[in-house]
């Protein structure tokens, strides 16, 4: 799963979602977690934000506004205010471990509806390309028995001569 860190110093979680100095993202498994990037903010630009947490599940953060509540729930990512205050090693390990655990029902959720979005993502796509496919070979098709009309047409006027 994606998750992201709200941090002025990059080693606490002490910054809200939308105003933070960088936002950390990683991917987190059973296995440990990874981090994916590092977004240095210069100033608190709640669009550039919320784009860079597009595709996120989670969000840790020191607080919540109602109105960031409300802009993190359009693009689907849950502000969790459990760690704040505390190193986001610590933060990534105590998430690490419960993926290792059985997992609670909220984040099966997630997990679940992530996988869902997933597969519905690579479906339109793959859906995408074939129609594109289709298309492209509908097209050589027509253009293969127009070429084939066109010799036709022409080859009774080259006997005669």
């Amino acid at each position: 799963m994606r998750v992201a860190f709200a941090t002025s110093d990059l080693a606490r979680i002490d910054r809200p979602p939308l105003r933070a100095g960088h936002l950390m993202i990683y991917e987190v498994s059973e296995e440990g977690s990874v981090p994916l990037a590092v977004h240095s903010l210069s100033k608190a630009d709640p669009d550039t934000s919320l784009t860079l947490l597009a595709g996120c599940q989670f969000i840790f953060a020191a607080s919540v506004d109602p109105q960031s509540a409300a802009h993190l729930a359009r693009i689907d990512c849950v502000p969790l205010l459990s760690h704040a205050g505390q190193p986001i090693a610590e933060a990534l390990d105590c998430l690490r471990d419960r993926c290792r655990c059985q997992a609670s029902r909220w984040l099966r959720i997630r997990e679940k509806h992530a996988r869902r979005r997933a597969q519905d993502d690579l479906v339109e796509a793959t859906a995408s390309l074939t129609h594109t496919e289709a298309t492209a070979s509908l097209g050589q098709t027509d253009a293969t028995a127009s070429l084939a009309q066109d010799e036709a047409i022409a080859s009774p006027i080259q006997d005669k001569s």
